[in-house]
């Protein structure tokens, strides 16, 4: 049988630079993200994810409008996609539906991305040499292009 898991992720920028994780499992780098816990919407599981694996809050931001506020209809924050990958593990095959969400890293007096040597910043122009899948590289680029478009960076 096959095991269907929401999971979520973060493309972070800054500049030309984006957060990438190394995964051990797969052999290979990837948006820094995990599997949402029952009860969380998924904005709290990138949150709490992104605060343990490097150790700096972060603010979400709605692909679909920028930096509008979000008004009180209730409307959750939009990804700027959702990646399906069919994975297979020790247990089994998986069904990933990794919602992809564009933060940004609040800023704090420590400027690192923590202690974990499988996390890095890399230049966006270094993904394919990195061997970074062609669909995570066009959501990175889309996200880019989104906040030099909105922010002019």
């Amino acid at each position: 049988m096959v095991k269907t898991c929401i999971t979520v992720s973060a493309v972070l920028i800054e500049g030309n630079m984006v957060v990438l994780e190394h995964n051990q499992f797969l052999k290979r780098y990837m948006l820094i993200g995990d599997h949402q816990n029952e009860g969380e919407t998924p904005e709290m599981a990138l949150k709490r994810i992104v605060k343990e694996k490097i150790g700096h809050e972060i603010e979400i931001i709605n692909y679909s409008i920028g930096d509008e506020k979000i008004d009180n209809r209730g409307l959750d924050i939009n990804p700027i996609t959702v990646l399906v990958e069919n994975i297979t593990y020790p247990d089994g095959q998986h069904h990933h539906l990794d919602m992809i969400f564009l933060a940004r890293i609040i800023k704090s007096a420590d400027a690192s991305i923590g202690k974990n040597e499988n996390i890095r910043w890399s230049p966006i122009n270094s993904l394919v040499s990195e061997g970074v899948e062609p669909k995570v590289i066009e959501v990175i680029e889309r996200g880019s292009s989104f906040l030099f478009d909105k922010r002019g960076y």
